[in-house]
């Protein structure tokens, strides 16, 4: 904390760290009291091998794929080579969330396409061009398997491909091996999305953005600059 009051916010990126000055927290009162849970939360299982991946020659997924494995989770970059370098590939299977709540995901498809689709539900559609994408927050339950599918889509030289996941009460990381499940679960579960989404600004965390987003008087100012780790 600043001495005039200010606070600092250092937001960690993969790439570069992010500063924000967080104003107008002086009205904001601590408040406390008893949260009654009528049950214990279901716990994940934890025991995931990864998705089944359709890695194919051409860029509109048909056909028989060239090339079928289990990949432990979808993180394919400079640093995390592909099995081959493909012109699209589709990973089915299921995703077992660790913690209830509002959960977004997003893609990073650099030099591709991709779509995602959760429960069945289409959350992300860009298939036509490349970028960071995040889906509108959808309502998850911790220890239940949903339906999962994810398609990629080379659109230039060395494509990559990431799935990222963060909640309140999760970072965002790339959804690990062990909420991943290469077989979808017999009974599709249906997700809810939600309606209200949160603005925030560029790398800033959804958890912290979710606090400016209930104390209105919260203001972040552009970020003042960057560092890298």
């Amino acid at each position: 904390m600043h001495p005039n009051g200010d606070v600092l916010y250092f937001a960690c990126g993969w790439n570069n760290m992010p500063v924000y000055r967080v104003t107008g927290w002086d009205e904001i009162k601590r408040q406390q009291g008893t949260i009654a849970a009528p049950a214990a939360p279901r716990a994940a299982a934890r025991k995931g091998t990864g998705l089944r991946a359709h890695y194919f020659a051409n860029d509109s997924l048909e056909g028989d794929p060239g090339l079928t494995r289990v990949d432990d989770r979808i993180w394919f970059d400079e640093q995390h080579a592909w099995p081959q370098e493909p012109a699209s590939v589709r990973w089915t299977g299921a995703v077992e969330p660790v913690v209830s709540g509002r959960h977004t995901f997003s893609v990073y498809p650099a030099n591709s396409g991709a779509r995602l689709w959760i429960g069945g539900r289409i959350i992300l559609d860009h298939w036509q061009d490349s970028g960071k994408f995040w889906s509108q927050p959808v309502e998850l339950k911790a220890g239940r398997r949903y339906p999962i599918r994810m398609e990629m889509r080379r659109i230039g030289d060395k494509p990559q491909a990431h799935l990222n996941w963060e909640a309140l009460d999760l970072p965002i990381e790339h959804v690990h091996q062990t909420a991943l499940y290469p077989e979808s679960p017999a009974a599709t579960l249906s997700i809810r999305p939600v309606s209200t989404v949160v603005t925030r600004p560029c790398g800033l965390p959804l958890r912290l953005a979710a606090v400016f987003a209930v104390f209105q008087r919260c203001s972040v100012s552009t970020r003042l600059g960057s560092r890298n780790p």
